[in-house]
Order: C-alpha cells, then structure tokens, then sequence
C-alpha cells in the first residue's frame, strides 16, 4: 500500500440542479483533507455520431487515467455520476482495483432506486447500482436507515455512515426566510421537482415548524409551494 489517496472527480459545466452539489461538496471537503483530484470527464449526447465519438475518447483518456493512480493507493469514488453510464464507468473503476491493486472506496450521496418510479428505470438503476458496489471495497453511506436498504438489497461490502452529509456554504448562511418566534427551524436542501419530492407540498401539514426549503433559484423553489 502506497498511502496515496486519490478522489475521482467529475469535471462537469455549471448546473442550476441539486445533483451537481453532493459530489462537487464530496469534492471540496476531501481535497481538504489531503485527498488528490483525478478530474474526468464523460461526453454524452444524443447524437449518434458524436456519441459515438465520446466513446471512443473515453476509452482512450481512461487507460491514461488508471495509469496515473499509484498502485496500491486509495481511490474514492461518488455515486451515482454521469461517468458510470453504461458499462464502460464500472470498467474503468474495475481497472483500477485490478490493474493498478487500489483499494476503492464508494461514497453513496444518492440511490436512484429509491427515487425513479418506471419499473425499467428500477431495474436499470439496480443493475448499475450492482455492477459499481460489486468494485467497491468499502461504502460510505448516509446513515443506518441507508445503510439497512443496502443490506437489504444483499449488499455486503463493509459500511462506513456519515450521519451528517455536510453541507458547502459560501459566506455567513443567514437565513432570510420568515420565522415564528418558538418554533424550531427544519432546513431542506435539494430538487423540489413533482417526481421526486412530492412530500414538500404537505410540509405545511406539520404544526410548529419553520420550513426552508433551499434550492439554486428562489422562482424554482416558489414555483413548488
């Protein structure tokens, strides 16, 4: 073992969407504490031609991507990402653990079974889910309640919980929402989408309770209340 820790970090353009802000926090947090960036990136388009081509770039960055991880060092990974589509990201993170002996260390901010609604959106988020943990040596998972469905779900690689998923603000983080005196504050942070959220429309439901719910655009946010 080398003791070299290495963060895979996925080089995206800016987002207004909640998904980007899990792993670009994983991102900041690990560099912080030491963790160096290994920046890649996966072009996806609809475009048969150009997709076509991305593939064919991919193949050929990532075997110089696996090279210049030391061997035997650690190498943390976020899922979900756009760079495990298809079977050419569990391919990469296989080369890896195989080619270069690292030690991979998943870090779950989001299980898409839980979330997606078609049964073939299901199924193919457990097959992807599957393939990734199958590489991983060990995860780190939000809390017991994450970690109790993985188990579940027969996922036996040991389980490292967070219980507290940090949250990069920049500046002071005063809150300018309204609030009752005496009543205690509950902060949401994330995409308030109809598919996904539907909770948040009967959050008013629940007496003696301030709500914020966060997101990037305040008129997204409005749009949902």
């Amino acid at each position: 073992m080398t003791g070299v820790r290495i963060q895979i970090v996925e080089r995206k353009g800016r987002s207004c969407c909640a998904g980007q802000k899990a792993p670009d926090d994983i991102a900041f947090f690990a560099a912080a504490c030491g963790w160096q960036p290994l920046r890649i990136k996966r072009y996806l388009h609809p475009n048969r031609f150009l997709k076509a081509f991305g593939t064919l770039w991919w193949l050929v960055q990532s075997f110089f991507w696996v090279r210049r991880v030391p061997r035997g060092a650690t190498v943390l990974f976020p899922f979900p990402g756009d760079y495990l589509a298809g079977r050419l990201g569990v391919r990469f993170l296989r080369g890896l653990r195989e080619r270069r002996g690292a030690r991979m260390v998943g870090f779950v901010h989001d299980l898409e079974e839980l979330r997606a609604e078609h049964p073939d959106a299901v199924a193919w988020a457990r097959q992807v889910r599957e393939a990734v943990f199958a590489v991983a040596d060990e995860l780190i998972v939000h809390n017991e309640a994450m970690a109790a469905q993985l188990r579940a779900w027969g996922c036996r690689q040991p389980l490292r919980l967070l219980q507290l998923f940090d949250y990069r603000v920049e500046g002071e983080g005063k809150s300018s929402f309204p609030q009752a005196p005496n009543d205690p504050v509950v902060s949401l942070v994330g995409s308030f989408g109809n598919f996904r959220a539907r909770y948040a429309r009967r959050l008013t439901e629940i007496p003696g309770v301030t709500w914020q719910l966060m997101l990037s655009l305040k008129k997204m946010i409005e749009s949902y209340i």
